[in-house]
């Protein structure tokens, strides 16, 4: 091939050729590694001069189009899904597979919702996403539901609800999945396409979903259940925005009014320097109280010892929004690991910037024991607290929650560590204190989730728990979904609503949050 320096043909750096591929120089180097790219040097020494020609960098991309799976780089979308040929090569067989055997249903009755109201998500068995409207502050009931069937996924173990195209109404939104193998040779490869569902008021069935874009989807080749979704405002307009978190990757999603559907804006796949991390919660938070938002994210690191794969510490990402990028701007490393679900932000030190915090458990010896561990804004620990009675043989899962339902300043922080029981904490002068533990539920009720908030429009915040009854069995009458109130005077909680049990198919909580219309 003649070299046509005039006409740009040659490409004399890795910054120029991550420009011609639109991609981060870090994807040229792994590619040329793992998938062959045509790169050329000026010697066999270490650091000689790179080269490389258009042409055959193109005719790379049509060759190599099946021949590796390229993991993603925080980079905006765009730039993203153009350089993911394999991803493209995969759509047909995506449509083939899982188009008319898994596709979002459009029909069903209208998404509902009432002025104050609760969304559940029950993903065992047959999977639901119900509503339950509140009537008066003792009588909740189901207004809305939706169920899976052969046409439809509604195994959710998250949820969101909040105003998502700014029409100063809330929609919710839930990520699912659909399983695709695809055989290559010899070879059969499984992976999960991660969708986004979305309702509204007044919308049969599905208002909009990712589903049928491949290039708004997340892809794992495993641990497909580790999702969790999350809204945020990070562009300063009206609508928040989504942001996923799933195994190893976290996406934003912004709804577009021009095309009204939602698009990946940015995600990021790479979160420590040769290590195999697995997130497990994800938040966001304004690095003291102004300026660019943060997306905080936890997670756990594993190693290899011998022919199994080991938890070795805990971690905490602060990534930036940047123009839809997500820049890595701090890893701190937790001597301790992390709770799935379990990282929250809120004005607990009342007077300040928000903290961030999260349960974790460490192992001594053979047992196992809860943490309540917190951090400013920007990343400083100040608290690092046993959790009361969480000594366990297996590793101890705590949900938390935070809001301002005492009638002093600054929020409040519920901890459910042992079943049926509630840990209440606030802030004291100098110090967390522990205000006592509180029995919840009927006998043995494990609590997935708190939300707290005012459920019923009296201006006081009220708790809502969702979870699992245990003594009704591991199949049938596992709901367990509960309205607490507080009162300061006698420090004490008394339950306004509780369902156990109930209806056949009616399983498991995994979230529960409180919604408006």
């Amino acid at each position: 091939m003649a070299l046509d320096i005039k006409n740009g043909e040659l490409l004399s750096s890795w910054k120029e050729i991550a420009a011609f591929l639109r991609c981060s120089v870090r994807s040229c180097i792994r590619w040329e590694k793992r998938g062959g790219l045509p790169i050329h040097r000026s010697s066999d020494a270490q650091g000689s001069r790179v080269y490389a020609y258009k042409k055959e960098l193109e005719d790379w991309l049509k060759t190599q189009a099946n021949g590796f799976k390229a993991a993603p780089e925080s980079v905006p979308r765009r730039k993203r899904w153009r350089l993911s040929p394999w991803l493209l090569a995969i759509i047909p067989a995506v449509l083939l597979v899982i188009f008319f055997f898994l596709k979002p249903s459009q029909g069903g009755r209208p998404f509902r919702m009432s002025k104050y109201d609760i969304v559940t998500a029950e993903p065992d068995g047959q999977g639901r996403l119900r509503v339950w409207g509140n009537k008066d502050a003792r009588t909740y009931r189901p207004i809305w539901e939706i169920t899976s069937s052969k046409t439809n996924t509604v195994h959710h173990a998250t949820l969101a609800v909040g105003d998502i195209d700014g029409d100063q109404r809330s929609e919710v939104v839930v990520p699912t999945y659909a399983k695709a193998t695809f055989t290559r040779g010899e070879k059969q490869a499984v992976y999960f396409k991660i969708f986004l569902n979305f309702y509204k008021q007044g919308t049969s069935g599905l208002w909009k979903t990712t589903f049928f874009s491949d290039g708004d989807c997340v892809w794992e080749d495993g641990n497909y259940w580790m999702n969790e979704v999350i809204l945020a405002n990070l562009d300063g307009d009206p609508a928040a925005e989504v942001i996923l978190k799933t195994a190893t990757q976290v996406a934003i999603y912004d709804y577009s009014p021009k095309n009204g559907e939602f698009r990946m804006m940015s995600s990021r796949a790479s979160f420590g320097k040769n290590s195999d991390v697995r997130l497990k919660a994800v938040a966001a938070i304004r690095a003291q109280g102004k300026g660019s938002p943060r997306i905080v994210v936890s997670g756990d690191e594993f190693q290899e010892k011998g022919n199994t794969r080991a938890q070795k510490c805990g971690w905490l990402f602060f990534l930036e929004v940047q123009d839809w990028a997500l820049p890595l701007s701090k890893a701190i490393e937790i001597d301790a690991f992390m709770t799935p679900k379990a990282l929250v932000v809120g004005d607990v030190v009342s007077g300040g910037p928000e903290e961030i915090y999260s349960t974790v458990y460490r192992l001594d010896g053979a047992t196992y024991r809860a943490y309540l561990l917190g951090w400013t804004a920007d990343g400083d620990k100040f608290i690092d607290m046993p959790l009361p009675d969480s000594e366990s043989e297996d590793p101890v899962f705590a949900p938390l929650g935070i809001g301002d339902f005492a009638f002093d300043a600054g929020d409040d922080i519920l901890v459910a560590v042992k079943p049926g029981k509630l840990d209440f904490y606030s802030w004291r002068e100098n110090a967390l204190i522990h205000r006592g533990s509180f029995e919840v539920g009927p006998p043995g009720a494990v609590v997935n989730s708190i939300n707290i908030g005012d459920s019923d429009g009296d201006r006081h915040q009220e708790i809502v728990l969702g979870g699992a009854n245990l003594a009704n069995g591991p199949q049938s009458g596992r709901f367990y979904l509960e309205v607490l109130g507080y009162s300061d005077s006698k420090n004490e909680f008394t339950s306004l609503w509780k369902r156990v049990g109930g209806d056949k198919g009616e399983t498991e909580v995994w979230s529960a949050k409180i919604g408006r219309k």
